[in-house]
């Protein structure tokens, strides 16, 4: 058997147009947070710290269906149309561990730890 493995990543844009202050954003921008972590998705802002009414998340997810995935990704998406009447922007891409690893040059079959300084293992 075959095993697969898969990445969604996620850039979110969001709007806060009520936001008067970065408090008044940040209290709109943790529930969203903490929504989309309870979807399954690991979620960390990163852009526009310093704007009141904006924000930038990055957000991933893996699996081993690409399928359930791109269901999870569109239920996201689902839940930040509903939630923002101003509109949301998510760009999103799939892509699987062997284009990952295809893409760095790595033989297929070989685990490369050297990012987290701990070498490289094979398999």
């Amino acid at each position: 058997m075959t095993e697969h493995g898969y990445v969604c990543l996620l850039l979110i844009h969001l709007h806060f147009p009520d936001a008067t202050s970065l408090k008044a954003k940040r209290a709109e921008l943790r529930p969203v947070r903490e929504r989309i972590a309870r979807m399954g998705l690991s979620v960390s802002e990163v852009g526009h710290h310093d704007r009141w009414q904006r924000a930038t998340l990055a957000a991933s997810l893996t699996g081993g269906e690409l399928g359930r995935l791109r269901e999870s990704a569109d239920a996201v998406q689902r839940w930040l149309d509903a939630r923002f009447v101003h509109g949301a922007r998510v760009d999103g891409t799939f892509v699987s561990m062997d284009e990952l690893l295809d893409e760095r040059g790595d033989p297929p079959g070989e685990t490369v730890l050297s990012m987290w300084g701990r070498g490289s293992e094979t398999h």
